[in-house]
């Protein structure tokens, strides 16, 4: 309305005055509405701002929002206070303003968020406090448990304590002690363990030792064994039975030392001879010994004291057995006792006198048989005595490298320049250059002729080009029978240029130098074992021709050993050239009957059929004039068993499946390509002298029974065994069966049927008519004819040849 008036109105005082009253209400309003503001939003710097704009009223203006508004500032200061002083409580983790500030907002409603933190703040103080009291009990009573899940409770709520650390620490410690006090008990147990280990290990050693030395059967051992079982307190039943053990081996012992003993002495004495006297107190000490309980193993010294005392005895027999041959001069019994005096390696000077007496009287002897003057050995003791020298020949100790006159490799490349060790490894092996001394320790004529001789064998043997070999083995064997200390020499260099060589002509060719050798001088008597053992030795072991050569050395040096100081014969060159043409060999030639006119009969290669028909009918003492129609037959008997098929070329000749008939030798042939072609041909055979010429006029009866014989075996082989003569009625058969029994069995032929069948009646029937009858129709007609026993045996002869002969059958076959 004043705006009605002019210029508003301002000029006038009333309407000053009304605009300066409304502008104080309007003032007092406002201030009014900040207090009620204020007081409604609780905010203390607005109060204190509204109360301060009240205040500044001029004049002063009242309400009573002023106390009111005082009031709430009052309250507002208070909680501030009380906020702060939690806030600072929960700052400082202060436990008792904690307390008086919470009781403080409790007692004046305050809600505030300082309050909730302060709440929480004192229960988790009250809680970490809680944890730390026990933790401090818990570590009081070392209890790791509770610490460990105190601890764990601890960490969770992000304390750091002193308490926490300090109960770390006496933990650790604690467990450190423990740890420690473990580790001490642990090693204590450890040692104790095996301190008793060791004790254990002790014990067991000691028990084994014990066993080991049970088993050892030694004193010295058994009781150092049983002296540490009792010093480690072993008490097992072993023990006592190790401490009898100890006692019985000890007797054992004291009765080992006193037969070693004893026989120490003995064999001290026997290098000058024993007496039966000496052999009392071994004798003694055994009797003694075998009072003791032992094992053969336990004591082996009791066993070998008795082959002690049985060899002492021999020793002391073959004393006795030398001394009563040296004073008989009793070659055989000397020869006897020096070869059981070497076989128990007895080597006394009685042996070594009785062996100079030995060689003088076999020299001897040998003189007297070359001069003809010794008798002829019964048949068996000479096969005795010739089985008895082999096999002492055969011993290890005749080897020829132990021949005691041969000289060293050493003494044998002296001298040499070149090749020396070559030299000595070949000593006694093949060679094909001249040797550069004797093997033999020969005077300086001997070491010459050495030299010579072995140059002769290396060209004869084809190891060394030279002309004339056979003059070259000629010569050889000249000097060997001229020159007796050579001969060793020779065969010495036959075995060395035979041992290891590569050449099988040359070991052909030395083979057949040493079947000349042998039959034409004996080796020394000294040196006789040493050739035996080798030539032995390839017979037994050899291969091939070796053997057959070897089987003929050994019988020829035989015979010349038996016969004396050799032949004194020294062959021919054309007799030496035989040697290329065939081998030497060693011949069986049989009688129709079967038996042996001789056994093994060395041949040389020069030897005709003619000439072994001389000496068979010298043999056979035979004086009849028509011994000149005997002949000698080569006999086959069929393949050779191991032959297989296929080897045998003549497996398919035409003829190869035909029965083979006696073929009679020419006087001109040799024997020796009878056995070549048979090896060749793998055929087995034999020699059989018997009639091969038939003249009607020399069937007459002569007065040689011995010839008769031949020619009467001869007719009854081919009627009654072969059957090659027919005999055309049965009249004759009978009286040829009869005559055959008869002149076989005497008057045991037999004097009814059953004893004729018992003599094997039919095997005396012409094979052709044995199934005409039976065997009793036989017997009952050769019954009727045993009147012939009466009649003397030589005329039932003469009574079958002269039937036999009138057959015109009789002498066509062979």
């Amino acid at each position: 309305m004043a705006g009605e008036l002019p210029y508003g109105g301002k000029h006038l005082k009333i309407v000053k005055e009304a605009f300066s009253l409304l502008l104080r209400v309007r003032e007092e309003l406002r201030i009014v509405k900040l207090l009620e503001n204020a007081i409604a939003y609780k905010e203390l710097n607005q109060l204190n701002s509204a109360i301060e704009a009240h205040n500044s009223m001029k004049p002063p203006f009242y309400t009573p929002l002023v106390e009111q508004a005082k009031e709430l500032v009052v309250k507002l200061e208070k909680e501030a206070a009380i906020r702060a002083g939690l806030l600072n409580a929960i700052s400082t983790r202060n436990i008792a303003l904690l307390n008086e500030f919470i009781i403080k907002a409790n007692e004046m409603n305050i809600s505030s968020v300082e309050l909730q933190q302060a709440v929480v703040l004192k229960a988790r103080i009250d809680n970490e406090s809680e944890l730390i009291r026990k933790l401090v009990v818990a570590t009081k009573e070392k209890n790791f448990d509770l610490i460990d899940q105190l601890m764990s409770e601890c960490i969770e709520m992000g304390l750091e304590r002193v308490e926490m650390k300090q109960a770390l620490e006496m933990k650790e410690k604690y467990i450190t002690e423990i740890s420690q006090r473990k580790a001490e008990e642990e090693r204590q147990r450890k040692a104790n363990e095996a301190a008793a280990l060791k004790r254990q290990q002790k014990l067991e050693e000691a028990q084994q030792k014990l066993e080991e030395a049970k088993n050892t059967k030694s004193v010295a051992q058994i009781n150092a064994a049983l002296e540490n079982a009792l010093q480690l307190g072993l008490q097992t039943p072993e023990v006592a039975q190790t401490q009898i053990l100890l006692s019985r081996f000890q007797n054992i012992d004291e009765a080992r030392s006193k037969l070693m003993a004893t026989i120490q002495v003995l064999q001290v004495k026997s290098e000058s001879g024993i007496v039966s006297a000496d052999l009392e107190a071994l004798e003694k000490a055994i009797k003694s010994a075998e009072q003791i309980e032992a094992a053969e193993d336990e004591f082996s010294e009791l066993s070998y004291a008795k082959d002690a005392y049985n060899m002492f005895s021999k020793h002391c027999e073959i004393l006795v057995s030398i001394r009563a041959a040296m004073a008989n001069k009793d070659r055989k019994a000397l020869s006897e006792a020096i070869d059981a005096a070497e076989n128990i390696d007895m080597s006394t000077d009685d042996v070594a006198k009785a062996k100079v007496i030995l060689k003088e009287l076999e020299v001897l002897h040998r003189a007297d048989q070359s001069a003809g003057s010794n008798e002829q050995e019964n048949y068996d003791a000479a096969e005795i005595a010739r089985k008895k020298r082999q096999d002492l020949a055969k011993q290890a100790k005749f080897d020829i490298k132990h021949y005691p006159g041969l000289r060293s490799p050493d003494d044998f490349a002296k001298g040499s320049l070149l090749n020396k060790s070559k030299i000595k490894e070949t000593f006694l092996l093949f060679q094909n250059y001249v040797i550069p001394k004797s093997l033999l320790d020969l005077n300086k004529e001997g070491n010459r002729l050495a030299l010579q001789m072995h140059k002769d064998l290396l060209g004869y043997m084809g190891d060394k080009q030279m002309p004339f070999p056979a003059m070259l083995a000629q010569d050889i064997l000249r000097k060997g029978s001229e020159y007796k200390p050579i001969r060793d020499e020779i065969y010495l260099q036959i075995i060395k240029q035979l041992s290891a060589n590569p050449r099988a002509e040359s070991v052909a060719k030395g083979w057949q130098m040493m079947c000349m050798c042998v039959g034409t001088f004996p080796p020394s008597y000294d040196f006789e074992n040493y050739l035996l053992h080798y030539i032995l030795e390839k017979r037994d072991r050899g291969r091939g021709a070796v053997v057959d050569y070897a089987k003929y050395c050994l019988r020829t040096l035989e015979a010349i050993l038996s016969n004396g100081d050799g032949s004194g014969f020294v062959p021919s060159v054309d007799e030496i050239l035989a040697y290329k043409d065939r081998p030497p060999i060693l011949a069986t030639i049989h009688l129709v009957d079967g038996n042996v006119i001789t056994e093994d009969l060395p041949i040389t290669p020069d030897l005709n059929v003619g000439k072994v028909l001389e000496m068979c009918t010298g043999w056979l003492d035979l004086r009849d004039p028509r011994i000149n129609t005997l002949g000698v037959f080569v006999n086959d008997l069929g393949e050779i068993d191991d032959q297989k098929s296929g080897d045998n070329p003549f497996d398919n000749a035409p003829y190869s499946d035909l029965i083979r008939t006696p073929r009679p030798l020419r006087n001109e042939d040799y024997m020796g390509d009878v056995i070549v072609q048979k090896a060749r041909q793998r055929r087995k055979f034999k020699f059989v002298l018997k009639k091969k010429i038939f003249l009607p006029q020399h069937n007459v009866r002569g007065d040689d029974p011995f010839y008769e014989r031949l020619v009467y075996l001869q007719a009854e082989d081919e009627v009654i065994i072969q059957g090659n003569v027919d005999i055309p009625d049965e009249d004759t058969v009978a009286d040829l069966a009869a005559i055959s029994m008869a002149v076989a069995f005497g008057e045991t032929m037999g004097s009814t049927v059953s004893e004729l069948q018992a003599n094997g009646v039919l095997d005396f029937i012409v094979p052709s008519w044995r199934d005409v009858k039976s065997i009793n129709e036989w017997s009952n007609n050769l019954l009727q004819r045993k009147d012939f026993v009466n009649i003397d045996p030589e005329d039932l002869q003469e009574k079958f040849l002269s039937i036999v002969q009138e057959s015109p059958q009789y002498g066509t076959h062979w």
